[in-house]
Order: structure tokens, then sequence, then C-alpha cells
């Protein structure tokens, strides 16, 4: 009987290791999916600077280029709302294709939907935008002296 038991205690560890390893195995894959992902659109930047840098003609040129940056990261939150990961969070929800498929393009869709909103938004209060950050540009803008 003690035997039996033991044997039972084995199967149950070897049971327990071998999904242990599975989610081991699976947040490696998500680990060198996403964290290389991350990485590489973080060198990206960091090796293209030196060279906007020396193509930068004048230094006044990086504060526009901060401030548009800043304006089109933020407004591809708006575009975006989150759709990246609701997406993910819903496709592996069922193993059905159809349903994957659907999830894919609704978010596709929904995506696309609000980007050319953010996109015509952006160019309806382009001169506003540029008059409220580069007040020299709208006052030349205005005057006309280029």
């Amino acid at each position: 009987m003690k035997i039996k038991h033991k044997i039972g205690e084995i199967i149950n560890l070897v049971r327990i290791y071998g999904e242990s390893m599975k989610k081991f195995k699976l947040f490696m894959e998500n680990f060198i999916v996403y964290g290389i992902g991350g990485i590489i659109s973080k060198v990206i930047p960091l090796i293209m600077l030196p060279i906007v840098t020396r193509l930068m003609p004048n230094s006044s040129y990086f504060g526009i280029n901060d401030m548009s940056n800043t304006i089109i990261s933020f407004a591809s939150a708006f575009a975006i709302m989150g759709m990246y990961d609701a997406m993910f969070r819903t496709f592996f929800d069922k193993k059905n294709e159809k349903f994957k498929k659907d999830v894919c393009s609704t978010t596709l869709a929904f995506t696309l939907c609000t980007s050319f909103v953010v996109f015509i938004l952006l160019l309806v209060f382009k001169n506003s935008t540029i008059c409220i950050y580069y007040v020299h540009y709208c006052n030349c803008y205005l005057n006309k002296c280029y």
C-alpha cells in the first residue's frame, strides 16, 4: 500500500513538473518575442540620434522635432486605444479559427477607423497647433515671412 502511495506521489510530482515547464517555456517565448521587440524599439532611436543630429542645420529643430514626436505619440494613443492588448487578451480565449479571425479583423477595422479620425483632426487643427507650440513660426506664418 505504501509503495502504491509513493508511486502516485511521484507521478503527481512529474505531472506538476511538466506543467511548470510548459508555463516556463511559454514565459520564455513571450519574453523573447515581446522583450526583444521592446529592446529593438529603444535601440533604433539610439542609433539614429547621431545621424539625425548631423543632418540638422540648426539646434532649434530639435525642439520642433521633439514636440512633433510628442503630439504624434499622444494622438496615436487615442487612435489605438489599447486595442493591441485587448486583441491579444481575447485572441487565445477560444481555439476556434473563425473567432480568431473575427477578433483580428474587428481590431484592425476599429484601429483603422480611429486612426483616420485622429488623422483628420490633426489636419483640421494643424494651424492652431502650430500657433500654440511654435509662436515664432505662427508670427511668420501670419506675416508671410518664411
